[in-house]
Formats: structure tokens, C-alpha cells, sequence
């Protein structure tokens, strides 16, 4: 009887049975294919598990214009328009205390009573006097109308209750105030008044760069010269002068504002008229 063989495991059909079976198993091929399944496994959750942004992108810097420049006249007739009596009230209730230093100090005591407060004092002194008149002002105010003055400057370490000083060196110091005023409320009527009182010329209204010019003909100066007929000629021409003063402050600091122009034409032209008249 012939024994059937087909069954038998010996050693040896075990030991190759055991290998042809590992070697499927870690095939270079299976591996491939076990990998790239992983791989595309991890790929699936990492796009299921990936996080939003937690802001939006935003354009470059360079991609965003600079707004362009605001011209100064808009800005000084809206700052006289919108604030122009409570700045007005703020510089004439500040109340500066002046020290008994030879040396003007870097700030002075300055109380006032108002929602729009002064930022600096303004020291006006004479080229060849050291004698300065003080002066509350506002910074944005200043410098809207003054071409020529450079940037308020303000130490860091200012106390408490004081305000920066500020000095400038003008022709004619006396008539600063005049200007500080008209800075605030574009009053044509009110700068006119502290020239000469007498002369009723311009309306109470806010000048403003879009109001129509107000340059008066030779008739008007001649009939305005006659209702000073009665004023001295000493009191005229010391008026005159104050006139030119006024000017000169206004060349010194680049003002531009043609409302306060056209008061000093007006009143310069009068006075002269009348001071030819009386001789």
C-alpha cells in the first residue's frame, strides 16, 4: 500500500511554506501599496482636521493710497465755524501765572474753566527787547493760520496745572492778541474793532475762504474817511502805524487768511484818506 505523501508536513515543506508565506506578506510590492494607502489616509485627515484663519487676509500696505492732504484754510474755517467762540472764551478765561524767574521758564501755571482748554502760552517779545507778553493759544489753531512758525513743541515732563511756553519774536508784539483772536472766530467785524472803533464796515458772520470778496471802492474809503474827520491826526496816524504793525506781524508769520487781509486794506486806505483830508 502506497502511502499518500500529499499531507505530509516535514521540516522542510513547513520551512517553505512558512517563508513563501512571509515573503507575501513583506513583499517590496505589498509595501508599496501599504504605504501609499496610509499616505492617502493621512492625507484625507489632514484635510477634514485642518484650521481656519483666524483673521482675513488683508491687502499689502503698498496696495492702500494715503489719503490726500486736507488744504489748511478748510481745516482753520471749520475750527472757527464749529469751535470758534468756545476757543475765543478759552483764551481770554486762561489765567496765567507768571514767575519772578529772569529766565523764561519751559512751562508756567495756567488754570482755566472750559471744554476746549489751551494747549501752549505764547511768549510774544520784540527782536531787540526782552520784555514778552503771554498769550493763551491753541496748537492746531497756530499753526492752521502761520505758514512760518515751525511745529509748538511741548516737554515731556510738564506738571501738573502748567502749560509748554512757546516764544516768538515778532516786529510789533502789541498787536499779536488782535491776531490770537481773529484766529479763533474769523470775525472780520471784530478785528476791525480793535483798530479803529469807529468804523462799522464788515458783518458779525464767520469769514470763511468761500465768503465773496469785500475790497471797498475809492467812494466807500472816502465816505468812511469822513466819519473820522473828528479823530486827531496824531490819534490817526498812531493808528495807521498799529495798521502796519498788524501787517508786518501777519508777513512775519505767513498768514494767508485773505478775511484778515481785507481788514487791513480797508483800514489802512480809510486812515490814510483821512489823514490827507485833516492836513
Amino acid at each position: 500500500m502506497v502511502a499518500n505523501t500529499s499531507c505530509i508536513l516535514t521540516p522542510r515543506n513547513v520551512s517553505r511554506r512558512v517563508s513563501a508565506h512571509t515573503a507575501r506578506k513583506v513583499s517590496p510590492l505589498g509595501q508599496k501599496q501599504f504605504q501609499s494607502r496610509n499616505v492617502r489616509r493621512q492625507r484625507r485627515t489632514a484635510r477634514t482636521t485642518r484650521a481656519l484663519p483666524t483673521y482675513a487676509a488683508s491687502a499689502p500696505a503698498e496696495d492702500i493710497r494715503a489719503p490726500a492732504a486736507i488744504p489748511a484754510d478748510y481745516l482753520c474755517d471749520e475750527l472757527a465755524s464749529a469751535f470758534g467762540p468756545a476757543l475765543l472764551f478759552s483764551q481770554a478765561s486762561t489765567r496765567i501765572t507768571r514767575t519772578n524767574d529772569t529766565i523764561l521758564p519751559s512751562s508756567l501755571p495756567a488754570t482755566t474753566f472750559t471744554t476746549v482748554p489751551a494747549s501752549h502760552i505764547i511768549a510774544v517779545g520784540a527782536p531787540s527787547s526782552s520784555n514778552v507778553s503771554l498769550h493763551a493759544a491753541h496748537h492746531d489753531v497756530i499753526l492752521g493760520h502761520c505758514n512760518r512758525v515751525p511745529a509748538l513743541s511741548a516737554p515731556v515732563d510738564v506738571p501738573a496745572g502748567h502749560l509748554p511756553v512757546q516764544t516768538l519774536v515778532l516786529p510789533h508784539p502789541s498787536s499779536f492778541s488782535a491776531l490770537n483772536e481773529y484766529f479763533c472766530v474769523h470775525r472780520q467785524d471784530l478785528l476791525l474793532r480793535r483798530i479803529q472803533p469807529r468804523l462799522n464796515i464788515f458783518g458779525s458772520q464767520t469769514h470763511t475762504a468761500t465768503c465773496a470778496k469785500n475790497v471797498l471802492d475809492d467812494a466807500a474809503i472816502a465816505q468812511h474817511a469822513e466819519s473820522l474827520r473828528s479823530v486827531p491826526v496824531a490819534q490817526l496816524q498812531a493808528t495807521l502805524q498799529w495798521t502796519k504793525g498788524l501787517a508786518a506781524n501777519m508777513i512775519a508769520l505767513g498768514v494767508s487768511q485773505t478775511g484778515a487781509w481785507e481788514v487791513l486794506d480797508a483800514a489802512a486806505r480809510i486812515h490814510d484818506a483821512a489823514i490827507n483830508a485833516s492836513l
